[in-house]
């Protein structure tokens, strides 16, 4: 073999498995050199797959975020312990069993898990479904209609108090479904989503499930949450933080994780922005807008100490036993309320936000 190819062919293979100082591969130069290497190769008569190197070498070069999520495919809505959800929307595909009754006013896609909800509520044929899941949309269906002709933060934030009010924090068997959450009223944080999310999706509100994991006594762990489109901006809601059971522990809900923005959000709760869900890889949306969490929007988001107590006279002064109240970025203090009266609170940290939950005695 002459030396020039020695040359470079020892160079090719050295340059075509370079990496940089910290590890990282730099797909475009590794391509080069493979091709030179290829081509010294041949020259000694050697055959190669090229084919082969170059889906290597594609497969490393582009990378899409994993996604572990706690959300189950086999446990989704449409899964009531007969078939999957995959399942279930190509044995109605098949059959077109919808195709009468996508009806005007329709606002999911075929391959969303509560399209079939959503077209039997509208049309009212139930036909295709089952036993448990006419059960699931009478549940839910009596959610949404108390809150008919409201705009959508009205319905958003209503069914919010609906399902906290009414569902209790516990495992079992239907643990992961709207089904345990709307007809059982006991789930797990994945319950909770579902059952949120199929609510908003018979209200026409835009709504997706999140799946990552948020910080616990433990450290952190698997979590499922809610994200919705309110006025063409997202917003993210964890119902499963805002129940009784977990926030407050006296019978009353919290609002805390109501229409949050992202940097609330992920003071205690993480999740990848690319997600691999039935039918491909889709983004989460952005929360980008801090200006409609439901304690700003109720006047009960306070700045320093004077606003703190301001806020606690407008609700003691108009009779309010409960009362809510967010004080950002000082050290606040309640201690003033006992020149008024007695109480026990709750006091939940969220980064440099602190939120009381304050109940008059």
């Amino acid at each position: 073999m002459p030396v020039f190819l020695i040359k470079s062919l020892l160079r090719s293979v050295k340059k075509a498995f370079w990496q940089g100082p910290a590890g990282e591969v730099f797909p475009l130069k590794r391509i080069k050199y493979l091709l030179l290497l290829i081509a010294c190769l041949s020259l000694c008569g050697c055959s190669v797959k090229l084919y082969n190197t170059l889906e290597t070498v594609a497969v490393e070069a582009i990378k899409v975020e994993s996604y572990d999520s706690p959300l189950n495919a086999e446990s989704s809505m449409l899964s009531m312990g007969e078939t999957d959800a995959e399942e279930r929307f190509n044995i109605a595909t098949d059959k077109k069993a919808y195709k009468g009754i996508a009806v005007e006013g329709m606002h999911l896609s075929p391959e969303d898990d509560n399209y079939i909800y959503e077209a039997a509520y509208i049309s009212g044929n139930r036909t295709y479904l089952s036993e448990k899941e006419k059960q699931v949309l009478d549940a839910a269906a009596a959610v949404i209609d108390q809150f008919k002709g409201r705009s959508d933060y009205d319905i958003a934030a209503g069914v919010h108090d609906a399902l906290a009010a009414s569902i209790k924090y516990k495992q079992n068997e239907e643990q992961y479904t709207a089904y345990g959450a709307l007809v059982g009223h006991e789930a797990i944080c994945q319950g909770y989503a579902f059952a949120y999310k199929l609510c908003m999706d018979l209200a026409g509100i835009d709504c997706i499930t999140i799946g990552g994991n948020a910080e616990s006594e433990t450290g952190l762990q698997k979590h499922a949450w809610n994200m919705v489109k309110i006025r063409n901006k997202w917003y993210h809601v964890d119902l499963t933080w805002d129940d009784p059971d977990l926030s407050t522990d006296h019978g009353a809900w919290s609002h805390v994780y109501l229409f949050a923005d992202d940097e609330f959000m992920s003071e205690n709760h993480e999740w990848d922005t690319i997600v691999q869900g039935l039918h491909g890889i889709k983004s989460i949306p952005k929360a980008y807008d801090a200006s409609m969490h439901f304690l700003k929007k109720a006047g009960n988001w306070t700045y320093d100490q004077q606003g703190l107590i301001n806020s606690f006279m407008n609700a003691y002064n108009a009779g309010h036993a409960d009362m809510e109240i967010a004080c950002e970025g000082y050290a606040s203090s309640i201690d003033f309320i006992r020149n008024y009266c007695s109480c026990t609170y709750i006091r939940q940290q969220v980064g440099n936000v602190c939120v009381y939950y304050i109940m008059l005695k």
